[in-house]
């Protein structure tokens, strides 16, 4: 969206779901800045609903709010707070190790957080959670499901034939990109237990998994990263704009 703006210069873009003709964003070029408007909230994105079952597949308002963390539009709300605690850590005659939940993979978070020379201890069970969502593709009867619901251009989801559904690219293309870009400075540790396909199981398990490692290992200090921590508050009403 960037470089199209900058090719079109004054113009306006507007983002919107074909489908249901669900206007999502307008941006436009303002001096060395862009003015962006959300044009839709919470509500009005739920009532789509009401016409499709597959709503996994559906724009969301979170995704408004996900693009624009990744692309750096917004930040981390308690990001003064964890450069604070960084400081803190920094002063500690101990190697701080930090634990990320599988979240802040998805997030692109350790391309925001800015820590120096950072160690991480990662558990199995977060890159298990990856890469289980990778390997999966759009089947013919989803498609034709979607295309049913559809209010307008269901001929659109047409090019969505063997490709990967929502939670998928964010697997592939973001979270296991992210996970690849951290290999020096970390620890991989086992959990105790398989994972299982509850994201909150996993947690717990993975939580388990740092404090065994902690016990075992007295030099490392692990600092646990959970993203309910740091998902910023994207509390835009419709039609209010932010400029970036």
């Amino acid at each position: 969206m960037q470089i199209l703006l900058n090719l079109i210069a004054k113009d306006t873009i507007v983002i919107d779901y074909p489908l249901y003709d669900l206007k999502m964003v307008k941006a436009r070029p303002s001096g060395n800045d862009y003015h962006i408007n959300v044009q839709s909230d919470v509500e009005v994105m739920k009532e789509l609903y009401e016409y499709s079952t597959h709503t996994d597949e559906l724009p969301s308002f979170d995704d408004i709010k996900y693009c624009m963390l990744l692309s750096g539009i917004i930040q981390y709300d308690n990001m003064v707070e964890f450069q604070e605690k960084l400081s803190a850590l920094n002063k500690l005659d101990r190697t701080i190790y930090f634990a990320p939940d599988t979240n802040l993979f998805y997030q692109a978070a350790f391309s925001k957080l800015n820590i120096p020379n950072p160690h991480y201890l990662v558990v199995d069970t977060v890159y298990d959670e990856i890469e289980s969502s990778i390997n999966h593709k759009y089947f013919p009867h989803l498609i034709y499901e979607m295309k049913e619901d559809a209010l307008y251009h269901g001929e659109l989801l047409d090019e969505l034939k063997n490709r990967k559904p929502k939670k998928s690219r964010k697997s592939a293309y973001i979270a296991m990109r992210e996970y690849k870009r951290i290999p020096d400075n970390v620890i991989e540790t086992k959990a105790g237990e398989p994972s299982t396909i509850h994201s909150e199981r996993n947690d717990i398990i993975i939580v388990k998994a740092i404090r065994n490692f902690q016990d075992s290992n007295q030099y490392i200090f692990p600092s646990y990263l959970l993203q309910t921590q740091a998902w910023p508050n994207f509390a835009w009403e419709k039609g209010q704009n932010v400029s970036t």
